[in-house]
Parts: C-alpha cells; structure tokens; sequence
C-alpha cells in the first residue's frame, strides 16, 4: 500500500492546480474526490471494520464516502493539501495501529474478511480501482502519457 499510495501522491502532485476540480468527460468524479475517497473508505474499512478509531477528519465523510461526487456538494470540500496529507499521514497511521495485529479477527466485516490483514487486502483492491481511474484522468488531462 505504500509504495503504491507513494507512486500515485507522486503522479498527482504534477496535475495542475486548475485540473484538481474537473470531471473529465465519461467520468462521475474529479481528482480531488477520488483521492479523498481512498483516504476516507481506507479509513472505513480498515480502522472503522477493525474497531478502531478513524484516522480522517470527520468532515471528511460528508464529502469523499461512497455515493458522494463533487456535483452534489453543497459546501467546499476539505482542501487538496488536507486530502493529500490525509493520504499520506494514513499509512503511518496504518503501521502504527496495526502493527503485530495482522492476525486479529475483525468484528464486523460485509467483505468477508475475517482478519485485519484481509480488511487490508480489500482495501487494495480498492485503492487499485481508483489508482487506475486517477491515472486515466491524469492522461486525460495530458499530464500522463499513455503506458
């Protein structure tokens, strides 16, 4: 997860800032959305499903859970520095917490997931999907080239 969180903060810090809000055409959401996204289910199934306490701001929910998009948004959005140190700050947050505790049963989990480690492995498997979206968008923009 770091190394991949590491290579996407790395990817997006080249978006211009005047690119962060749009919603590309054939997309429902915007850079910035996606990556407070991952910040906020990481924390919903990892801390959230392990019982522990979410590492995000709360506010953050309102904005970047599943069901939410920029479109709808009544109020600003956490700002893109504060999204991305959320981002970056969680991984620490992750080793902290977690560490030693891989084994651990998790108490509730609608992924079937029966330990933290698991609750870990579907979160990546999440992460990729918005990885790939964020990516996308980013050659949209033409700020990446195509692979």
């Amino acid at each position: 997860m770091e190394m991949g969180r590491t290579s996407l903060v790395g990817e997006v810090l080249k978006c211009p800032v005047d690119k962060r809000n749009i919603v590309p055409e054939g997309f429902h959401n915007s850079l910035h959305w996606q990556l407070g996204h991952i910040s906020t289910v990481t924390d919903e199934i990892v801390f959230g499903k392990s019982g522990e306490v979410w590492s995000v701001p709360t506010e953050f929910k309102a904005f970047f859970e599943y069901g939410t998009k920029p479109s709808t948004w009544t109020a600003e959005p956490p700002p893109w520095d504060d999204v991305l140190f959320q981002l970056t700050d969680q991984m620490a947050n992750i080793r902290k917490v977690f560490a030693g505790k891989l084994d651990v049963k998790v108490k509730t989990n609608p992924f079937k997931g029966e330990t933290v480690e698991e609750l870990l492995l579907f979160n990546l498997f999440h992460e990729s999907i918005h990885s790939g979206n964020i990516l996308a968008m980013l050659k949209c923009f033409g700020v990446r080239t195509p692979i």
